[in-house]
């Protein structure tokens, strides 16, 4: 699970799938915390995340700045 600090300050969590079907998401959400670089996520808060849990579902994570 990873938390995306949000322009309010609050943070927003995200379950991340470790299947072969989420290994591209994972992989961008673990380059962006590992640079340290923002990012920006759309997500559909009304479809939670295909692993289970209430998270909201990532549709697109894009890094910024890189």
């Amino acid at each position: 699970m990873v938390g995306l600090k949000l322009d309010s300050g609050s943070i927003l969590y995200f379950r991340l799938p470790s299947t072969s079907d989420g290994d591209s998401m994972l992989s961008v959400a673990l380059t962006a915390l590992a640079s340290r670089l923002p990012v920006e996520v759309q997500y559909n808060p009304a479809i939670p995340a295909s692993c289970g849990g209430s998270e909201p579902n990532i549709e697109i994570i894009a890094i910024l700045g890189a």
